[in-house]
């Protein structure tokens, strides 16, 4: 070798993901051809030379995310200042990923819990100049919990009993991702991104029986949600429209879902629905909830979760989001997806 080398690695760590609050620990290695001056008229011997690291990393610091209008990046940087050296040594820098962990079996949090939303739509119908009420149309979804990891399956189940005048066409049912923006002089700017759209059965008019319909939603690789980023801040949802003939209203309704780090075990799970079954059914939500009031007591598990947020046993595997090159920046974030089977999230079809 005749030119200096640097390198910049990661202690058992060749994916480069971190976790906030993690001890990120690895070494910086340069070789010299021949013997160096550095800044201070050190001499480096020619050779290998290792320079071990640890930084201890903040519990407060948001997730990496590559945007439309804006990104979160986290980056090491090695500077060599040489004194007698004819090279002229640009600074070597690695970007890596950091996730701000959110273990979705905190037993401070409500997302092993089932979600359920319902709409009441009441259409009027026109004779001549006279106008008449008709019966409704009825509409309920269901999650069996709340909070979902990339790579598990988002199973809503559609309640539907039509008793009006109106045929719906379809179902159509969004999984989006809004992005928050926020600049250094406090505007922000929300970006909606529609992950998934799909279609289903509709229902045809005046029929009082109860139709159900399931539609499976596959989680891509994604960010976990981030309830007070300050400068990148996902949300999630589901968004249900009934679509029915021209000039008249599509019912709709949505379905706050969290996004986390580590998904809802099956124990959890089991003792959640149990839970569940011996309540009240009166206690079902009449409409779809602020995010901000459902979510408000889960925030502060975000801060007090465990790292690593998953057991040694069952780790993830890291994806790269799909979303990328968006900033003309090469580096794509990584976030953990999982394959392991649950009761709650087994792929279905619609």
């Amino acid at each position: 070798m005749t030119e200096i080398v640097c390198e910049i690695e990661f202690d058992e760590n060749s994916t480069r993901v971190c976790y906030s609050g993690q001890l990120l620990k690895g070494q910086a290695t340069i070789y010299f051809p021949v013997d160096t001056h550095v800044k201070g008229d050190t001499i480096v011997r020619a050779g290998h030379n290792k320079y071990p690291f640890q930084i201890q990393l903040s519990r407060t610091l948001p997730t990496s995310y590559e945007g439309t209008y804006g990104y979160i990046r986290y980056i090491t940087s090695l500077h060599i200042e040489c004194s007698r050296s004819a090279q002229t040594l640009h600074p070597l820098e690695e970007l890596f990923t950091i996730i701000k962990p959110l273990n979705l079996n905190s037993s401070s949090s409500s997302y092993q819990t089932p979600m359920m939303v319902r709409k009441y739509v009441k259409f009027s119908q026109f004779w001549l100049v006279f106008c008449c009420k008709t019966d409704d149309i009825k509409m309920s979804g269901r999650l069996p919990v709340r909070g979902y990891c990339p790579g598990q399956a988002i199973n809503l189940k559609l309640t539907v009993i039509n008793s009006s005048f109106l045929p719906i066409l379809h179902f159509q049912v969004l999984f989006i991702q809004e992005v928050t923006y926020t600049a250094n002089n406090g505007r922000q700017k929300v970006e909606r991104i529609v992950l998934s759209d799909r279609k289903t059965a509709g229902c045809r008019a005046d029929h009082p029986g109860r139709q159900i319909i399931n539609v499976s939603t596959l989680v891509p690789s994604l960010p976990p949600t981030n309830f007070s980023a300050n400068v990148c801040g996902s949300r999630y949802k589901i968004e249900v429209t009934a679509q029915t003939p021209m000039f008249h209203e599509n019912p709709k309704f949505e379905i706050p879902v969290v996004i986390g780090t580590y998904p809802i075990s099956n124990e959890l799970y089991s003792s959640s629905n149990a839970a569940e079954n011996q309540a009240s059914l009166n206690s079902t939500l009449s409409s779809a909830p602020p995010p901000d009031n459902l979510l408000s007591a889960s925030s502060e598990s975000i801060n007090t979760s465990d790292v690593p947020p998953y057991p040694d046993e069952d780790p993830p595997t890291y994806e790269e989001a799909s979303r990328n090159g968006l900033t003309g920046n090469s580096f794509v974030p990584k976030y953990p997806t999982y394959r392991m089977q649950t009761s709650y999230a087994n792929e279905q079809e619609p």
